[in-house]
């Protein structure tokens, strides 16, 4: 590693025009493509697939909500008085009315109408809905007009406090407070090094490592789900290790100059020494914050990932740019004459404080150690009061109008009305629904932690009812969280009795769960990054005790890098205590390996999977199965467990896909038929159609609804064969069924010749109305797709296990490259000379999906200019059985 680096920074200080050119052309290309594709960040303040997460999508799925920014707007009447007064009931609704008027504003509620005034009438909240998207800011101009409009209120004594979403203080990554903390840094560097020039170059590295990282996560945000507070932490550790990291190895490049070294070797020797710790520093602190993925929160993944990012391009930028500036720089970092780091001795032979210091713990060890542990005790005891919690505006300044507006609802309303609790219902029965939820209500009655209960909403869809609460307690306290606990707990009986989903919501669930989900993952995320760090640290110096210190340094003649003669040292004093000191350390360290690898494979063998089992168990019970369970096939109970579960989810996933495939498929192909309908309606509207025209524009429109009506048919039949539904087995004659689908083709197709050759009886196992709709799709197909005079054939063959059916056309043909498409859902061939077939379409994919579901097979041979034969294969009944 040292010499690797020894020869990085030779290199960048030698040729230092066209390293720096290098960089930032990698540089610009990184921030011009990041912010060219920028994608956006999302909202950290949830866990997918959490119980009241999923609940809180079920909910916004049967009661949406409007995609807009909204405010809440508080008014409080003086003291003694309330806001239904009429002469303050009347400046309420002028100012209300104003805010209305405002460009840029929706909707304004009225707090009476509403039923949002408070018990002593002296608190009103009226609710702002702008036109601006909810993940977009409304514009300052709109928000300033709303205050304007509220002057009347104020006027005439009505306290006007304005909060929400909109009015929430915007923070960006970078603002006020990181220029000041920049300057801050520079007059300490330049107080330090007493160098302008020496204090900006670790800086320079550190805001361009920064800028970097910024571009490649905003480019990284289009495809990747970034937390919207990811950008935060990365700039804060980015510019804090960039400072740090780029220091180690200007204060070492520095002292080597005072001593004489020249600029080139300086720089190579530095990069090699200061350069090592940069990189293994880095790595630990890298490893510590990618295990933050380790919780399974995508926000703390995101995080923890994007500050690792930007540690490491701080490293990379450290050992690769700093070196080139710093051989730009030149004897101009060379310290005055006269200054304290002239005067520091650079090799051995002077005493620094740091030396000082060791010696002084060298000297008494279990001292040091006690007090230590005893300080470090000291300052980790507040964390064993340390609660986890989302922010919200009650994390807000005082000064801030959104906090006022907070405590303004908590004092008038209650704590809990700032953190409202819903209890979502759903079922496929209205009746079921309306039953359960009535059950709910009345079960909350009993429930000790609630101030209100809201009436019951019923979705307009009728499958899912919602029933507000407001507890006594605020969103973020203990109680709280208790409440929800318990309300979970009294909701399953509930659940299980009526098989209704039920299960507790809103935003302070999601975040109670969020908290829990933090709360469980510190123990193991602990132990991943210390197990992590102390592996780095034992492949970085080879041995679990280290005392380790720097030799000599290298004579004129010998060109090796400094850091390349650092030995380990096993005295310490005598040989004797030395040993002994590196036995109890190695006894120590090999202890330590062996309770890490134990609790790794605890965790791994027995606990981990019985987490997940017991997760998914909860899940299954909620209704939300969500992932596979581990299994190892040994036979054991938990495997055989583990492997009906996976089939329950394998059978989920298959029923998802199949709706959605429906749904996709039914939008798609109405949407011709629904136009049709559509035009003649708007032509008959308009007085174009009349007499006669009339009876045509009804017979279309009869011929489209029947279009659609068998549209829609089979597209339910292709659902239920992909979801695998059986079909029922019957013997079949194959033959008398194409007899009775050819002699209905003649009748409706009088001027085309088909015909079917004479065949035997043909058994066949199967349903006869799927087969016969499989005869009917395959000459239907052949005829609507090819020429008026073009003749179809039906032809039948059997051996002693298959029956084959063949449907021949004298058609154009299919060409090559479209054969292997035929069977896809509403393809359509591209018209081309060697093709004048439409496609086929759902048809012949109806075909496909019944046969095989008869376990037989289908093949399509065709030849431009000859024709096209479609075949399909089915089994034979055995000879000697019966239907």
């Amino acid at each position: 590693m040292a010499a690797l680096l020894y020869r990085l920074g030779a290199l960048g200080a030698r040729r230092w025009r066209t390293t720096l050119v290098g960089w930032l052309l990698a540089l610009g290309a990184v921030t011009g493509l990041g912010f060219s594709f920028a994608g956006s960040f999302e909202d950290s303040g949830s866990i997918p697939g959490s119980p009241a997460q999923t609940a809180l999508t079920k909910m916004d799925r049967h009661f949406p909500s409007p995609d807009v920014q909204s405010a809440d707007i508080v008014f409080q009447a003086p003291p003694g008085r309330k806001v239904t007064d009429p002469d303050l009931r009347e400046s309420l609704a002028a100012g209300i009315a104003a805010m209305g008027d405002v460009h840029g504003v929706a909707e304004v509620g009225d707090p009476v109408e509403d039923d949002t005034v408070s018990e002593d009438g002296r608190t009103a909240v009226a609710q702002v809905a702008f036109t601006t998207r909810k993940d977009e800011d409304v514009p300052a101009g709109t928000l300033d007009a709303v205050k304007d409009a509220g002057e009347r209120a104020r006027q005439a004594g009505l306290r006007t406090v304005y909060g929400g979403d909109a009015y929430a203080p915007s923070t960006s990554p970078f603002g006020p407070p990181e220029m000041v903390g920049l300057g801050v840094a520079l007059v300490i560097l330049v107080i330090t090094f007493g160098s302008l020039l020496a204090a900006g170059l670790p800086l320079i590295t550190a805001v361009l490592g920064v800028v970097g990282t910024m571009a490649a996560m905003m480019g990284a945000a289009t495809v990747l789900g970034v937390s919207d507070s990811a950008p935060t932490l990365a700039m804060m550790l980015g510019l804090a290790v960039g400072i740090d990291y780029a220091l180690f190895i200007v204060s070492r490049h520095r002292a080597q100059l005072a001593g004489g070294m020249p600029v080139v070797e300086s720089v190579a020797r530095a990069n090699a020494t200061a350069g090592s710790a940069v990189v293994f520093a880095g790595a630990t602190v890298v490893i510590a914050l990618a295990g933050l993925s380790v919780a399974g929160v995508p926000m703390l993944t995101s995080m923890g990932l994007a500050s690792a990012g930007a540690v490491a391009a701080a490293v990379v930028l450290a050992l690769g740019l700093l070196p080139a500036l710093l051989g730009m720089a030149g004897h101009r970092l060379i310290p005055r004459a006269g200054t304290r780091r002239t005067r520091r001795p650079v090799r051995q032979g002077g005493t620094s404080m740091g030396v000082r210091w060791t010696e002084g713990v060298l000297r008494r060890p279990v001292r040091t150690l006690v007090l230590g542990a005893v300080a470090l005790i000291a300052l980790a005891l507040p964390a064993t009061q340390l609660k986890l919690a989302l922010t919200d505006e009650g994390n807000s300044p005082t000064t801030t109008s959104s906090r006022q507006a907070y405590d303004l609802v908590g004092d008038a309303f209650g704590a809990g009305a700032n953190g409202p609790l819903v209890i979502l219902v759903e079922d496929d029965d209205p009746a079921a629904v309306a039953s359960t939820a009535t059950a709910v209500k009345d079960r909350l009655r009993d429930v000790e932690g609630i101030a209100d209960v809201s009436g019951v909403e019923v979705a307009e869809d009728e499958s899912a009812a919602r029933i507000r609460i407001i507890p006594d307690t605020g969103p973020r306290t203990q109680e709280t969280s208790d409440l929800v606990s318990r309300l979970r707990t009294e909701m399953k009986p509930l659940a299980e009795s009526g098989g209704s989903y039920v299960a507790v919501t809103g935003l302070t669930a999601v975040s109670i769960d969020v908290s829990d989900k933090l709360s469980g993952a510190l123990v193991p995320f602990a132990v991943v990054v210390v197990g992590l760090s102390l592996l780095l640290l034992m492949i970085a110096f080879r041995s679990v005790a280290v005392p380790v210190k720097a030799d000599r340094g290298p004579g004129e003649d010998d060109v090796r890098p400094a850091a390349l003669v650092l030995t380990i040292d096993s005295s310490v004093g005598d040989g004797t205590v030395g040993a002994l000191v590196k036995r109890q350390l190695v006894l120590v360290g090999t202890a330590l390996l062996l309770l890490l690898g134990l609790a790794v494979l605890v965790l791994r063998l027995g606990l981990r999977p019985l987490a997940r089992m017991a997760c998914t168990a909860d899940a299954i019970a909620e209704g939300h199965l969500t992932e596979r369970l581990p299994a190892t096939r040994n036979g054991s109970e938990a495997d055989r467990l583990a492997e009906a579960v996976n089939r329950a989810f394998d059978a989920q996933a298959r029923a998802e896909a199949t709706v959605r495939s429906l749904a996709a498929d039914t939008s798609h192909e109405l949407r011709t038929p629904l136009s049709t309908i559509s035009g003649w309606l708007d032509l008959h509207r308009q007085g174009g159609v009349s007499g006669p025209g009339l009876e045509t524009a009804l017979e279309h429109i009869e011929n489209e609804v029947g279009r659609m009506r068998l549209l829609v048919e089979d597209l339910a039949l292709l659902a239920r064969l992909d979801a695998g539904r059986p079909v029922e087995r019957h013997d079949v004659d194959l033959t008398a069924l194409a007899a009775s689908v050819v002699e209905d083709a003649q009748i409706i197709y009088p001027r085309r010749a088909i015909t079917l050759a004479p065949a035997p009886r043909a058994p066949v196992v199967g349903e006869a109305d799927r087969l016969q709709q499989v005869l009917r799709n395959l000459v239907g197909n052949a005829v609507q797709h090819t020429p008026d005079r073009t003749a179809v054939r039906v032809e039948i063959s059997q051996d002693r296990e298959d029956v084959q059916l063949s449907v021949i056309d004298d058609g154009p043909g299919i060409a090559a490259q479209d054969l292997p498409r035929v069977f896809e859902r509403f393809w359509r061939a591209e018209a081309s000379r060697s093709r004048a077939y439409g496609g086929s379409g759902l048809g012949l994919a109806i075909v496909e999906a019944i046969v095989h579901a008869h376990q037989g097979g289908v093949r399509v041979e065709s030849e431009v200019g000859v024709g096209t034969t479609v075949t399909i294969r089915l089994p034979r009944v055995p000879r000697g059985a019966t239907g």
